[in-house]
């Protein structure tokens, strides 16, 4: 599908729009295949007309439909915003002469010019895939700090294991008793404290950021 595009300066483009609309609906009301020539500007030869025409509109927007494609306009502050599309370059070409020679015609006293900027409209066939269709979403791995604490704690976690299961067996042992047993008891509760405030210094620090 092909589409062109204009930006109409002018003052008035309400009342344009609404003209250009009235103008359609009665044409596609007449049913003639051809506009004189003393009416297009063009004495050689009288221009086409199209067989089909219908035409709704406001004071801010308007849609017309011909057999050829459609024409969309739009009425904004200070300018005239018309689309036209068609299946194809004849066809598109068709629609643009008709505005363009009805907005000049009825713009004799307040001359605007229409430029016409063209551009096809891209189609995704039966089957296709979308280039621009967005990209499954990577799981997020966890933050690396997160890592890190979970980590420390079962490091944390296994090295006091270790020392209680060293210290059951010492105090166990006959040749392990009063003050030596309280030391490596001691050591293991130390272990744990050292561990724990390291813990949650990191957290901490990690919440200020």
């Amino acid at each position: 599908m092909l589409t062109a595009e204009a930006q109409v300066q002018t003052e008035r483009p309400s009342r344009y729009l609404v003209q250009l609309c009235q103008h359609a609906s009665k044409m596609g009301k007449r049913g003639t295949h051809q506009i004189p020539a003393h009416l297009t500007g063009d004495h050689r030869a009288p221009a086409e007309r199209p067989a089909h025409v219908e035409a709704e509109w406001s004071e801010t927007q308007g849609t017309i439909s011909f057999d050829w494609g459609t024409c969309a306009v739009e009425a904004t502050q200070d300018a005239l915003l018309v689309r036209v599309e068609a299946a194809d370059e004849e066809n598109l070409r068709r629609i643009q002469e008709i505005i363009t020679r009805n907005l000049t015609r009825f713009t004799k006293r307040d001359p605007v010019t229409v430029n016409w900027n063209q551009t096809e409209t891209p189609s995704v066939q039966s089957g296709e895939v979308s280039s621009t269709a967005p990209a499954p979403t990577a799981k997020a791995a966890p933050p690396r700090g997160r890592r890190q604490a979970i980590f420390l704690v079962l490091a944390g976690a296994l090295a006091i294991g270790a020392h209680v299961a060293l210290a059951a067996g010492l105090v166990a042992a006959p040749q392990w008793t009063g003050l030596t047993a309280d030391l490596v008891l001691a050591a293991v509760a130390v272990k744990g404290l050292l561990i724990a405030a390291h813990f949650y210094r990191r957290r901490k620090a990690a919440k200020s950021r």
